[in-house]
């Protein structure tokens, strides 16, 4: 994601009135990181605040910067109080938890497909119809195969090589089209959805995801659990590692 926000335009100032400090900032997730400066919204976030007669709330919301005529604002975005999952079997929860694309059939060949929104936690929708007529104009225009259609309309994602590369197709409602292509593999795709990992190191601490794509809190490196602290150590062998392996060694 192209970022249209430096640092040091984050107003800090502002996001400690909500319980965010420099640190935790400082410490987001590369993800949610690249979201906050690249305008986009952040994956929730917990927030600490008060009201007007001055009693402490707590609760999740999502930001993003705007530039206003007085400088670098925050805007937020907080989750519905009630989704949309209740009407749906407790598989097909699972799967819209984990970022899956659904095609749900109904009567009078009425269909549609639906994902789960991570920041409102709301149910979203489109007809079939409209994406399967862009799913076929990819078809005419790319050249697929009668298979790698019907697995894209069924909701999966396909990946197939295409020139010097790999490219992966799928279905996703935030797109305009309906449709997202990644450069990459299934893992790529993955990653560009910006699934959070479980525990998120940083510089000063460690962001807690809660399994669905938000960050449930904060920890100081010195409140790290025995957990996080054998995954903080094994993280830093590895990187070790990798910067032992990128390094040139000359022999004399």
């Amino acid at each position: 994601m192209k970022r249209i926000f430096d640092e040091t335009d984050i107003p800090y100032t502002i996001l400690s009135q909500y319980g965010l400090s420099q640190q935790m900032i400082d410490d987001l997730p590369e993800q949610a990181m690249d979201s906050l400066l690249g305008g986009s919204m952040t994956p929730l976030l917990p927030m600490v605040g008060k009201d007007k007669n001055g009693k402490t709330i707590k609760r999740k919301a999502a930001i993003a910067l705007v530039r206003t005529d007085d400088g670098i604002n925050v805007i937020l975005s907080t989750p519905w109080k009630e989704n949309s999952l209740d009407g749906y079997t407790e598989e097909q929860q699972h799967e819209l938890r984990a970022g899956k694309v659904l095609l749900i059939n109904e009567q009078e060949d009425k269909s549609f497909y639906v994902q789960l929104d991570d920041i409102t936690n709301k149910v979203m929708t489109s007809p079939a119809e409209t994406i399967q007529h862009n799913i076929l104009i990819y078809k005419e225009k790319i050249g697929w195969d009668e298979l790698t259609t019907d697995n894209i309309m069924l909701g999966k994602v396909v990946t197939f090589h295409s020139g010097s590369q790999f490219m992966t197709y799928g279905i996703d409602l935030h797109s305009n089209t309906g449709i997202r292509a990644v450069v990459g593999t299934t893992v790529d795709w993955e990653e560009k959805n910006n699934r959070l990992p479980l525990h998120g190191f940083g510089i000063y601490g460690c962001w807690v995801s809660d399994g669905n794509n938000s960050l449930k809190e904060y920890i100081p490196e010195e409140n790290y659990t025995d957990e996080m602290t054998r995954e903080f150590e094994q993280l830093g062998d590895e990187n070790a590692k990798k910067v032992e392996r990128a390094t040139p060694h000359f022999g004399y």
